[in-house]
């Protein structure tokens, strides 16, 4: 492996010049500056050191290794469990970063970002040239704080209200739609909703697309129910359970859950009330993220493609960063699909009627 040393040879310059060149710091002359970067070229050097990634040279036929930062502004783990859904979201940004050539930064577990000092101090020193996040709330502070730095972004599932930042994101109200499609497809006519109150941004897409997805069959749901929003998405289980005995007392045969962790929790609740699942209560959770209910039943969910999200925010990002115009915002949604698992099956035959 090549050292800076060997680097100073072969642009027949002393290493401290090196230094200087690859931290662009000090006065050097365009000549020179050109003879450390082919020299490094040339030798694939790597500084072997934390911080700032060398700047290439920006010129025609090379490139640049760009530091990006991915800020999860949720914690990845909530009472001692991972969250699936960020973890598979970062594997697949760290994939796409690594396999570019370029270095990635993580910052995870703080709720604002006045508390988060670490990641302030590298947005004022300009040490990150881009940023993904994921998990961010109203009022966090995460996106202002990077809009005011002018720095490129691409947000994880939040669609901006005014083409402010580029983003990725799922098809939330199709989704909805599916799921309605789906159960009444399996003859369920009596469907009812567990949900928190607001979505991350204030803007439920999964319940207006499922009642748009009823309303479509002539339909209404028969019980909602509805939780204050806490960050991160727990609940009192006293509040689950009133929740899951007023579906019960609906007469509903099938249940649209947000939330495949809530649906596990749900489905307890019924299984010690006695309720036969999926026999009697069709259960349908979202993100497919695979928490198996403690009676062992996996809960039939929506899935999307996690992997092309993380793909995705990254090849947006980047082309931004490359980009004559970096602010012009740019948007992928991913499609949605039902995914069967143990929790649903065909209404109980005499539900199977219109009510």
């Amino acid at each position: 492996m090549a050292t800076i040393r060997d680097v100073a040879r072969e642009a027949n310059v002393s290493p401290s010049t090196v230094s200087l060149v690859l931290n662009n710091r000090g006065s050097i002359s365009r000549q020179t500056e050109r003879r450390v970067h082919e020299a490094v070229e040339r030798m694939a050097y790597r500084p072997q050191r934390q911080g700032r990634p060398i700047q290439k040279v920006i010129e025609k036929g090379h490139s640049k290794t760009l530091n990006i930062a991915v800020v999860c502004a949720q914690p990845v783990v909530f009472n001692g469990v991972v969250c699936t859904l960020s973890r598979q979201w970062l594997t697949a940004i760290r994939r796409e970063v690594v396999g570019s050539r370029h270095v990635l930064s993580v910052f995870t577990g703080v709720r604002h970002v006045s508390e988060d000092f670490m990641f302030q101090q590298v947005v004022d020193a300009r040490e990150i040239d881009g940023v993904i996040l994921i998990g961010i709330e109203e009022g966090d502070g995460y996106l202002q704080r990077v809009l005011d730095a002018r720095l490129p972004v691409v947000v994880i599932n939040r669609k901006p209200m005014y083409d402010e930042f580029s983003y990725v994101g799922i098809d939330e109200y199709g989704g909805g739609r599916h799921v309605m499609d789906y159960l009444v497809g399996l003859n369920h006519k009596r469907i009812a909703l567990i949900l928190h109150e607001a979505t991350h941004d204030g803007r439920p897409y999964w319940r207006d697309g499922a009642l748009a997805g009823l309303r479509n069959h002539d339909m209404d749901f028969v019980c909602v129910q509805q939780f204050p929003f806490r960050s991160g998405g727990y609940t009192h289980v006293e509040i689950i359970t009133e929740a899951c005995h007023a579906v019960r007392d609906s007469g509903a045969t099938a249940v649209y859950i947000l939330g495949d962790n809530l649906a596990a929790q749900c489905i307890d609740i019924w299984t010690e009330m006695g309720v036969s699942i999926p026999g009697e209560l069709s259960v349908v959770g979202t993100d497919d993220v695979g928490p198996a209910a403690n009676c062992g039943l996996l809960p039939s969910s929506v899935g999307f493609d996690k992997r092309l999200i993380g793909e995705k925010a990254v090849q947006i990002l980047l082309e931004s960063m490359d980009s004559t115009n970096p602010s012009q915002s740019q948007g992928h949604i991913v499609k949605t699909y039902i995914v069967e698992h143990d929790t649903t099956g065909p209404a109980p035959r005499e539900s199977a009627v219109n009510v």
